[in-house]
């Protein structure tokens, strides 16, 4: 199983962004997971947000979560 490791903020978070989530780089994380198949790990200040919280948050931006 191929994970990958994200930190969210600087990097699908980012000034460009105001520190919402950036579209372009969250279109290269997509473009990363559908080309490796990895599963995200989220490792990252979000983690002190709940699971379902973060899922929610991540859901708008059309990350699908289990």
């Amino acid at each position: 199983m191929k994970i990958i490791f994200l930190d969210i903020d600087g990097v699908i978070s980012t000034e460009k962004s105001h520190y919402a989530l950036d579209k372009d780089a969250c279109n290269l994380l997509g473009k990363i997971i559908d080309a490796t198949d990895a599963k995200i790990v989220i490792s990252s200040s979000w983690r002190k947000n709940t699971v379902e919280a973060t899922k929610e948050y991540l859901k708008k931006y059309n990350f699908h979560v289990q």
